[in-house]
């Protein structure tokens, strides 16, 4: 059977994990061996052609552009190499690998990240399009080849953009849609085990959330709607007792009348805690506040699942997680307006985040105002944990049956 690998170290996540590559890897131990590099092992365009020619001159066979841009996509693939893959592996990642070794499954959740590192969210300008990118014809040719079997996200919307890219047949094929909360419901109960707790919601608390993403960067909490958190908590707590729990770094560059909030008696600022410690965060608040001008669906998917009333900005795809008003609220406008438009030649969202360092007092009214009304409201406050499905066992059930094809192929 073939040994899964995955081509990147899990020690650039904080804490070591990742909670839907987690589950993956509980899911597949007793079936499956499954291999990751202790350091990221990078390549070059001359390393690669040097040891891997052979694919790279079919690359060329299949490629319509230039060398030079052939060259180049594959020299910004420095960050992932499945050089140190065991012979005749499946290879799972997040984004392309060219050197096209290996039986491959490709996981995304938009399909801008192909173009990572040469594109990145937030970097475009109203007017282009990533058809016109030069790595477009190699990605494109890249996911149609017969060494990648399966291309699975948990978003529709990513899936959706990426037919509308790439409208080939033999991509469209191998996708698949795989739900993201029961993967993610799984790992909330096993830190729930692990770490002998359970949620206990005290209705007489008032208790807010914030937490950075699991990479850790500090210019993140801009990102992800910290300063916006923190206006909207000094609005609502001149009404009602609050207390605010943030789990990030903060940086550096924050106006003087932010850092000043944070001092604020009842802002707890906590730089990093343990994923039982994260779990015990969730379970304790009231609402967990994402107004994030991007969409973090891992972040907001550990919130319903944790029962955990959320506010979210309106990311396109965070309607995929938040799916009722019982799991939280979606503050229409705080992340579309200025920030999201549609490629010049693709019915698919493109962003520019030029402008997220900086204080919007437009958002932060509204979703003060959200926040104080979701406090306000039994029926908001009470929890609503997420319940699988039969259709989401099933799909648990897929993915792992999927996984075990692809090895024993």
């Amino acid at each position: 059977m073939r040994p899964i690998f995955i081509p990147w170290s899990l020690a650039e996540y904080t804490n070591g994990v990742h909670p839907l590559l987690a589950v993956y890897l509980q899911m597949l131990q007793h079936t499956c061996q499954v291999v990751t590099p202790s350091v990221n092992v990078p390549f070059t365009a001359s390393s690669f052609t040097r040891d891997h020619i052979r694919q790279l001159e079919e690359l060329y066979a299949r490629f319509s552009g230039d060398r030079d841009s052939l060259c180049e996509f594959i020299s910004t693939r420095h960050h992932l190499s499945d050089l140190a893959a065991p012979m005749n592996s499946l290879v799972f990642h997040h984004t392309l690998i060219p050197t096209l070794r290996h039986t491959s499954m490709v996981h995304f959740e938009n399909p801008i990240m192909f173009f990572w590192p040469s594109v990145k969210h937030g970097h475009f300008s109203e007017g282009s399009s990533l058809l016109d990118h030069p790595f477009y014809q190699a990605i494109k040719e890249t996911l149609s080849h017969l060494k990648i079997k399966k291309i699975i996200s948990h978003s529709a919307l990513g899936l959706s953009s990426l037919y509308r890219l790439f409208p080939d047949e033999d991509i469209r094929e191998k996708t698949e849609q795989v739900p993201l909360l029961p993967f993610v419901q799984l790992y909330v109960d096993d830190i729930r085990r692990s770490a002998g707790q359970c949620p206990d919601p005290k209705e007489d608390e008032r208790h807010i959330l914030f937490t950075n993403s699991f990479h850790g960067y500090a210019e993140s909490f801009w990102l992800r709607g910290g300063v916006t958190t923190l206006l909207a908590y000094s609005l609502v707590k001149k009404h009602i007792p609050l207390r605010l729990t943030i789990v990030s770094k903060i940086p550096q560059n924050l106006p003087t009348e932010i850092t000043d909030l944070l001092t604020d008696p009842q802002i707890h600022l906590q730089e990093r805690v343990s994923e039982a410690e994260l779990q015990r965060l969730y379970d304790a608040a009231d609402v967990f506040m994402l107004p994030s001008v991007c969409l973090h669906s891992m972040s907001l998917a550990r919130a319903v699942c944790s029962g955990t009333y959320v506010i979210s900005a309106d990311a396109p795809g965070a309607d995929e997680v938040i799916t009722d008003s019982l799991k939280g609220y979606i503050v229409p406008g705080t992340a579309t307006t200025g920030v999201y438009f549609k490629d010049q030649k693709v019915d698919m969202w493109l962003d520019n985040f030029s402008n997220i360092q900086q204080i919007n007092y437009d958002n932060a009214v509204p979703v003060a105002t959200a926040l104080y009304q979701s406090l306000r409201s039994p029926t908001q406050r009470r929890r609503s944990h997420y319940q699988p499905t039969d259709s989401d066992r099933e799909a648990v059930r897929r993915l792992h049956s999927m996984f075990v094809g692809l090895c024993q192929d």
